[in-house]
């Protein structure tokens, strides 16, 4: 269960030459509009810093998951660590 104040869904719009926005999008598929901007113009930390926000509620999931087995929480380690790898891949290119 997500306990956390954020849209459980954030996704990209933009492009390298335009900058980013994030935008979220709850359970019913609806858009809650922007969440964050990035246009710096440093145009090459861009997609890289919307990459990692876009991709941090599911790495905290993840994360917390990997701390509660560490606990000794029950569960599928291994499936754990996947959820944790699929958290990082969407945080990169």
């Amino acid at each position: 269960m997500n306990t956390h104040k954020f849209s459980p869904g954030w996704h990209l719009v933009g492009s390298r030459r335009t900058g980013f926005t994030i935008h979220g999008t709850l359970p019913d598929g609806s858009d809650t509009g922007v969440i964050a901007t990035f246009n710096n113009p440093s145009r090459d930390t861009n997609e890289a810093n919307a990459r990692l926000a876009v991709a941090s509620p599911e790495l905290l999931q993840a994360l917390e998951k990997m701390l509660k087995l560490c606990e000794g929480g029950t569960g599928n380690a291994l499936q754990r660590m996947d959820s944790a790898r699929a958290a990082i891949a969407d945080a990169t290119p």
